[in-house]
């Protein structure tokens, strides 16, 4: 898939997010989120420590970085995604719930504005069926993620 497809389904993707935003968590999806988000701290939680660095790409309105950021009590938890309505909900949500540990930022998932080996946890749920360029995806999260790190990948594929 060449640079200009990838454009053309990003930006679809931002106009479809950005139009979901604020009722993404509710109804049969929240319920769906909700779940995924509870069985995949079931799973990984042993992995995550009250310091740890932990990315959630593709977060949307910023649920399961907010349920990270009670394990990683003194880390650093970062959303990211693309949905600039997205972010700016998660913001509000945010300020709402006093998360102090949390951060969120509009990015593409392939240029990850983080060094080289910053997180211990990078997890992905729900969303790498919307990016359009996979091998880059997973380049970059093995630039972003320690060696020892942990990678969580759940979606609907």
């Amino acid at each position: 898939m060449n640079l200009n497809e990838c454009n053309i389904r990003e930006k679809e993707s931002i106009k479809k997010f950005d139009k979901w935003a604020p009722n993404y968590e509710r109804g049969l999806w929240g319920f769906y989120f909700r779940a995924a988000y509870q069985k995949v701290l079931d799973l990984a939680g042993k992995h995550i420590s009250c310091n740890s660095k932990v990315l959630d790409i593709g977060c949307g309105t910023g649920e399961l970085a907010f349920l990270l950021s009670k394990q990683a009590t003194e880390g650093e938890i970062v959303g990211l995604d693309i949905s600039q309505q997205m972010i700016e909900t998660a913001q509000k949500k945010k300020l709402e719930r006093k998360a102090s540990n949390v951060k969120f930022i509009a990015s593409r998932a392939n240029s990850i504005p983080y060094k080289n080996g910053h997180f211990d946890l990078v997890f992905c749920l729900n969303a790498l069926h919307h990016f359009p360029d996979h091998p880059s995806f997973f380049k970059e999260i093995n630039r972003v993620l320690k060696n020892d790190g942990t990678f969580v990948l759940l979606d609907l594929i």
